[in-house]
């Protein structure tokens, strides 16, 4: 599961990815420095994690992982190749949703590529250049079913071309009959993020943050402002050393764990927990998914023998202390391959080898 960053030139891409990542993309004064995407695995912050390594005292704690993706920047005309436009657009089609950058900052050695901050009309670029591919992405489509008579998906496309003339997103999926026919092939059907890059003095009740975070509810989305460039320094200290600097500059929210973790509900996923042998470990999957799946999460022979799942909330766990008591309290609870994974679970997977 990969979240795209995406925005403009110069709004800040490749610098919250390496504070993100703490890889090594380059990061200039300039457009199109990211010519190629650059993929980074970052660990979820999780304080039940921290937990489990109380209690259990393993030797390996592992967080689960997401991965962030570093798009380079879009341009009026993307659509039709400006900017190497049709190379970016791919990229962005390949994720499973988008933390659209927004520049909030006044810097007169950064190049603004519009000209000026306005973020609103930046978004609107942007997303109208993910709309005009999409049209035509919907235009073929409509193409392969022109002779087709009665085509109930013809009509849908139809339906979602229309909705995006108008300026409006597109719906991920539509029901036909007893069936689903899903959009999620159409740039503008992804999850999105908006996040505001702000000046260290700016807050998140400003003027120009409370116009995007209304455009994202609008449109479905969530919005969070966020002062990257003193975020990226604290990222580079110690935790104590951060946490008492973020009190002496009044800085409001998490930073970066507040942004990873509406990351990763922008991607819907849920946690579940292996603390068998010296690893306790967290590990991220698709809200919905069976426990025989999440089983080949683990081990691809888990889930080709699997037999049961053994299976303990993490706040029972906490409350009881230890398995021993987790049993006899009967918080232990035995589950098919059918039952879904519940956010917070502890699996303890018994397979045939």
């Amino acid at each position: 599961m990969q979240i795209g960053i995406i925005g403009l030139p110069n709004v800040g891409k490749s610098t919250l990815f390496n504070a993100l990542a703490k890889a090594r993309a380059e990061v200039a004064n300039y457009p199109f420095t990211t010519t190629d995407k650059n993929i980074g695995v970052v660990p979820v912050p999780d304080e039940r994690v921290e937990k489990l390594g109380e209690l259990l005292q393993p030797e390996k704690l592992t967080f689960a992982t997401i991965e962030f993706v570093d798009i380079a920047g879009l341009v009026r005309g993307a659509s039709k190749g400006e900017g190497l436009g049709n190379r970016f657009l791919a990229h962005i089609r390949e994720v499973d949703c988008i933390l659209h950058l927004v520049r909030g900052f006044q810097n007169p050695d950064v190049v603004h590529i519009e000209g000026s901050i306005n973020p609103l009309r930046d978004i609107e670029v942007v997303n109208t250049e993910l709309a005009l591919s999409d049209l035509e992405t919907l235009d073929r489509r409509i193409d392969k079913f022109t002779k087709v008579k009665n085509s109930e998906e013809r009509e849908l496309l139809l339906k979602a071309k229309e909705t995006l003339s108008t300026g409006e997103r597109s719906n991920e999926n539509f029901e036909i009959g007893n069936a689903e026919f899903k959009m999620n092939f159409l740039l503008t059907t992804k999850p999105t993020l908006y996040v505001l890059n702000i000046d260290e003095d700016s807050h998140d009740n400003s003027k120009e943050f409370l116009q995007v975070n209304d455009f994202a509810r609008i449109h479905q989305s969530q919005a969070l402002a966020f002062p990257l460039k003193i975020e990226s320094e604290l990222a580079e200290m110690e935790l104590n050393e951060r946490k008492k600097m973020r009190e002496e500059w009044g800085l409001s929210g998490k930073g970066f764990v507040e942004l990873i973790r509406k990351s990763y509900e922008l991607l819907d996923l849920v946690t579940f927990f292996t603390i068998k042998g010296r690893e306790t470990k967290a590990w991220a999957i698709p809200r919905g998914t069976s426990v025989h799946h999440a089983a080949g999460k683990v081990h691809s022979e888990m889930e080709e023998g699997f037999i049961r799942a053994e299976v303990i909330h993490f706040q029972d766990f906490q409350r009881c202390g230890s398995m021993a008591r987790v049993k006899e309290e009967g918080a232990l609870k035995t589950e098919g391959k059918e039952y879904l994974v519940q956010d917070g679970d502890i699996l303890l997977f018994k397979f045939k080898n």
